[in-house]
């Protein structure tokens, strides 16, 4: 179902008067829409709670006239507004539907299994924590953080066997390789692992993962950065913030780890300060604040988001939590570096002290 024509409104209309319920509940998903695409969020918002809440009064689970496809983005915008969220996963379990194409990273979608790598690992296989079980169970969870570290999609076999068993003569690497697939495959369902023409991926159809979620957000946030959409950056900022709960695989300190762990900490750094910069000269001064302190918690020793934080206050009028910030500052630096703040960050404590 695409966008709502003259032609098809009339329809609807004539759909509502039928008393039928399923005809209603076409009506207003297709209003709904409508409405989330000319940027009407509010009465989308309306629409779908009165049609979800129709569906569920009368237990339906198939709508007439609803493709997959259309029923998949529906669903998809019923969960991020939070909207009678356990009866739309009971629905999207039922109808067994995939994400639909522009949502694939909706961490409340329920997918079959759900991977956390960011300030701790964990894995959930149909919301229950993932089985290892005897024997060499451990072996399938270091091949599964390698291959998420080495990108997840179409890596390398032979690069995956020798980090994994470095030491290993012949072609037993590979062998060992070909065992714990197999062991994945048990654990996370075959599907989910993908495996041919000497490359491993997991299947983003059903494997939601928080570090590509990130990426794909920071990635986003960037373009929206270059055609200055400020109400994009501030959408995606919090995002962003919200997923990056901490290092990735914090506790590993294997060389795959440690080297996406850097990789992931700089572009986050990076954007994130751009973003904050914007956010801040364009008047969103209080997300720019939550994206400086969330810079701080990932980089503490960073002068210039320190800077930006005391900026923030200042603007606000909130002398006393940037003359706390400077404080925090001038200690940090005095302690990491045995040097005193610059003459810039002296410049915004003087401004502080005369507001």
């Amino acid at each position: 179902m695409g966008p709502v024509t003259r032609r098809t409104k009339r329809t609807l209309a004539a759909y509502s008067e039928t008393g039928s319920v399923s005809l209603q509940v076409v009506a207003l998903f297709a209003r709904a829409h409508e409405a989330t695409r000319r940027g009407r969020n509010a009465a989308a918002e309306g629409h779908l709670r009165e049609a979800l809440a129709a569906m569920r009064a009368a237990k339906l689970v198939d709508v007439p006239g609803c493709r997959n496809d259309f029923m998949a983005r529906v669903l998809a915008d019923a969960l991020r507004l939070g909207i009678e969220k356990d009866y739309v996963v009971s629905l999207i379990r039922q109808r067994n539907l995939p994400p639909p194409r522009d949502a694939p990273d909706l961490e409340t979608w329920p997918w079959p299994v759900r991977i956390h790598t960011l300030g701790r690992f964990s894995a959930l296989h149909d919301g229950m924590p993932l089985a290892t079980g005897p024997p060499g169970g451990a072996r399938p969870i270091e091949l599964l953080k390698a291959l998420i570290a080495l990108g997840g999609r179409d890596v390398d076999e032979t690069k995956l066997a020798q980090q994994l068993w470095p030491a290993a003569e012949g072609d037993r690497a590979h062998r060992c390789l070909k065992v714990n697939v197999h062991r994945l495959r048990r654990l996370l369902d075959e599907p989910c692992v993908v495996w041919g023409e000497g490359r491993l991926s997991l299947d983003s159809r059903c494997v939601w993962i928080d570090v590509w979620a990130l990426e794909r957000v920071l990635g986003t946030l960037e373009i929206a950065l270059r055609a200055r959409c400020f109400e994009d950056i501030a959408v995606l900022s919090a995002t962003a913030l919200a997923l990056n709960r901490g290092e990735f695989l914090r506790d590993d300190a294997n060389p795959w780890a440690l080297a996406t762990r850097a990789r992931l900490r700089a572009k986050f750094l990076r954007i994130l300060g751009a973003a904050a910069e914007v956010l801040r000269a364009s008047g969103h001064t209080s997300e720019a604040l939550r994206c400086y302190e969330k810079a701080l918690e990932v980089d503490p020793i960073a002068e210039r988001f320190f800077q930006g934080l005391m900026r923030c206050h200042l603007d606000l009028g909130q002398r006393s939590d940037g003359l706390a910030v400077y404080q925090r500052c001038r200690e940090t630096l005095a302690r990491e570096f045995k040097l005193a703040p610059s003459a810039k960050t002296e410049s915004l404590h003087t401004a502080l002290l005369s507001n």
